[in-house]
Formats: structure tokens, C-alpha cells, sequence
């Protein structure tokens, strides 16, 4: 059974789901909104080797572990190029019990962009306690800016808070949660 907004936020009030940090601003008729962790990281190319036909060019070598090397974020945020790709992950930790599981998924508004933010599994197991690792890939023709944090911290210029847009680029996936006994 898919919780609705209503029961995800009981479930979180009676300890059920653990979401922190939790903010009802966040929730959905039938989901919970996630937002973009601070930190981003891309896949370090092996050293260049030998390539039949091509020369000497980097790449990954899908044999090997791979290597991520940290992305500053700038304060203007981060601009993914049509075709980049970066890993991040949620800032919110997610704590579900035996009874709930979870399926993260990009937002349509990101998708319309071109973005994906999920390509691997989608799915948070019963007795997950972690945040979630997003895959982001820019699909589109024309650059992204991404953003981190949590809506609520964000401030317009004056240092008053700004008014949540449904297109704030630090949303980025959302959560359907699920009663599975």
C-alpha cells in the first residue's frame, strides 16, 4: 500500500519512518521531497593508456573499483553540462523499520529539464538507515545549475526566507514510501 502524505507524516510523528531532518513543507500528497546533499563527486579516470585505433585517452576501466574525486560546489552552485554526470546524496537520512519500504525517484520538474537523478536501484529496503546515493546525469541540451541543501536554510538576499518554489533546484527526488505488512 503507498502512504499518503498524511500517513507519511504520522508514520515519521510515531517514530515508524525516521526522516531527518523532516520538514512538513517537504511532503506530498503521496510522497516526501528530498533535497541535494552538499557535497558532489565524479568518477576519476584510470591513467591514460593505450587505446587500439584511438591513441592514448582516459578512461574507466569497469574491472577496477572506481575511484570518486570531490567537486567544490560553488556558492552560485554547480553547473552539469549537457552530458556530465555527478554523483551526490540526499541530505535527509532515512530510517525505515520491517513494515516500510521506499522508492526514490527523480522529480518531473528535473526531468523536464533533462536531468536524471537515479539510474541504479531505486528501491530502500526495510531496515534502511542511511541517506541515498543520487547518480545525476544532465540529458538535456543546455547546462543545469544544481544546488545543495535543505529548502528551509535557503534566504533571498535581505536574509528573509524565500518562497518555496516547486522548481527550487535543491528538491530533487522524491520519496514514495510503502506498507508492505
Amino acid at each position: 500500500m503507498i502512504l499518503s502524505g498524511k500517513d507519511i507524516e504520522a508514520a515519521v510523528r510515531n517514530g515508524e519512518i525516521g526522516i531527518e531532518p523532516f520538514d512538513t513543507v517537504q511532503l506530498k500528497p503521496a510522497s516526501y521531497v528530498f533535497t541535494l546533499g552538499e557535497r558532489l563527486w565524479r568518477p576519476a579516470p584510470t591513467s591514460p593508456q593505450p587505446s587500439p585505433g584511438h591513441g592514448r585517452e582516459s578512461f574507466i576501466d569497469s574491472r577496477e573499483d572506481v575511484e570518486l574525486e570531490e567537486i567544490p560546489f560553488p556558492a552560485d552552485g554547480y553547473l552539469l553540462q549537457p552530458g556530465g554526470f555527478v554523483i551526490g546524496r540526499t541530505c535527509e537520512r532515512v530510517k525505515l523499520n520491517g513494515k516500510f519500504m521506499m522508492q526514490l525517484d527523480t522529480r518531473s520538474s528535473l526531468a523536464q529539464m533533462g536531468l536524471n537523478v537515479t539510474q541504479s536501484s531505486t528501491w530502500a529496503e526495510p531496515e534502511t538507515d542511511n541517506t541515498f546515493v543520487l547518480e545525476i546525469s544532465n540529458q538535456g541540451e543546455l547546462p543545469v545549475r544544481l544546488f545543495p541543501g535543505n529548502p528551509k536554510e535557503q534566504s533571498s538576499h535581505d536574509g528573509n526566507p524565500k518562497e518555496q518554489s516547486s522548481h527550487d533546484g535543491n528538491r530533487i527526488a522524491r520519496g514514495i514510501f510503502f506498507r508492505i505488512s
